[in-house]
């Protein structure tokens, strides 16, 4: 026995319209011959990486996931959040790959079965690819040998949900096990009300999908304006690819520069070492662990393209 569907509120109908009508707009926006959208989803994804892997305890910086997906080696993270995270990245992937299917996809056990090999094959106790065949807990970060919650028993549910960046931030981490609480109380109960999960949920979609939006409006009045004052003081349009990066306070890295806007090592290396000439980036760090931050030429470009701050509207406050 499952948890009872809920009745939607009235509030509830608004926010999911309201998600739905970013979703349609973000769509119109992130055209293919947009060059930007392919850093933008890179460090989407690495977002969602990063927040996802943080619940579970490994901590890894967005500048590090993003290097991973890029093939490099990340600067600070440990080799056991690297296992997690890149596992983690694979499962990803081939999800978003079958996003493509398009109405032949379908979840089903052997997918699911599938990601859990992905995400967890070099934990062989946690028996990858294979349904538990014991009891499922949920321990709070305030205490981690005490359960915050307890699943129901095995032969009932075989399946798992989670939800990604925004969950993945400190106080939301925390209202995430405080809810889970309040609904599922110390452990599965079928008869409570879930209606306090499914607004938590829709509330955090419409949060992340704030989020994305003005990434978005961000991003596409940033590379223009990057484009044009880069060539006006003598460097390629192509330098964009690390400026942009840059902008947005990512760590930028040669390497992943060179793919990006697909040059040689070679020419990387000469438009990396101009744009360090001119101070629109600065280097930090030695050798290989070498990348670079935005300079002081960098700087009339953030004041004028960056948006107001304000905080983003909860959609049940209104």
């Amino acid at each position: 026995m499952l948890y009872a569907t809920p009745k939607l509120t009235a509030s509830d109908l608004r926010v999911v319209e309201e998600i739905e009508q970013i979703r349609h707009e973000l769509r119109m926006h992130l055209r293919p011959q947009e060059r930007w959208t392919k850093q933008l989803r890179r460090s989407l994804t690495a977002r969602a990486i990063v927040g996802s892997n943080t619940i579970e305890g490994y901590a890894a910086s967005v500048d590090d996931v993003e290097a991973l997906m890029a093939g490099e080696t990340p600067l600070e993270t440990s080799d056991a959040t690297v296992r997690e995270v890149e596992s983690y990245r694979r499962a990803m992937t081939y999800v978003q790959a079958l996003s493509d299917a398009g109405g032949e996809f379908g979840y089903d056990l052997g997918l699911l079965n599938g990601l859990h090999f992905m995400m967890q094959e070099h934990h062989p106790r946690k028996r990858p690819e294979r349904l538990r065949q014991g009891p499922v807990y949920v321990t709070s970060a305030d205490d981690p040998a005490v359960p915050a919650y307890t699943g129901p028993d095995h032969e009932m549910v075989p399946e798992f949900s989670s939800i990604e960046e925004w969950l993945g931030r400190g106080q939301n981490t925390y209202a995430y096990y405080q809810v889970l609480e309040e609904v599922s109380g110390p452990e599965w109960s079928p008869r409570r009300s879930t209606h306090k999960w499914i607004t938590f949920c829709l509330r955090a979609h419409h949060l992340q999908a704030q989020q994305a939006e003005r990434r978005v409006a961000l991003l596409s009045r940033a590379w223009p304006a990057l484009s044009e004052a880069a060539v006006a003081d003598g460097l390629d349009e192509r330098t964009v690819f690390a400026l942009l990066p840059a902008f947005w306070e990512s760590r930028v890295r040669r390497t992943v520069y060179q793919q990006d806007a697909e040059l040689s090592p070679q020419q990387a290396v000469r438009d990396i070492r101009e744009m360090c000439r001119l101070q629109w980036l600065v280097p930090q760090g030695q050798a290989r662990g070498r990348y670079y931050v935005a300079g002081p030429a960098m700087r009339p470009i953030v004041e004028s393209v960056r948006e107001s701050t304000s905080p983003y509207t909860d959609p049940y406050r209104r």
